[in-house]
């Protein structure tokens, strides 16, 4: 993944750090860290007979496979990132 900036890549790093210590203290919990910025923006003209954009499809199936999810997203404008939009 390329980092835009060092902000992205100092909260990667601790991501990263808290995955990395999270392992072995629940057995069978596994910890994935998923890059949303590759999602295009809500825009309902992508959706073509009731299927998605590759990217968020694949995204899509990575939660459905999920027992459980986490979503940690920055407040923007008293709501959520325009690429969370999709989760709905």
């Amino acid at each position: 993944m390329k980092m835009k900036n060092w902000h992205d890549t100092f909260v990667v790093l601790w991501i990263d750090i808290g995955i990395e210590l999270s392992k072995g203290e629940v057995e069978g919990i596994e910890i994935e860290y998923i890059d949303i910025s590759d999602l295009p923006f809500l825009n309902t003209d992508l959706e073509k007979d009731g299927s998605y954009p590759s990217e968020v499809e694949a995204f899509r199936q990575k939660i459905v496979a999920a027992d459980s999810v986490l979503f940690a997203s920055p407040e923007y404008n008293y709501s959520v990132t325009g690429h969370c939009t999709h989760l709905s």
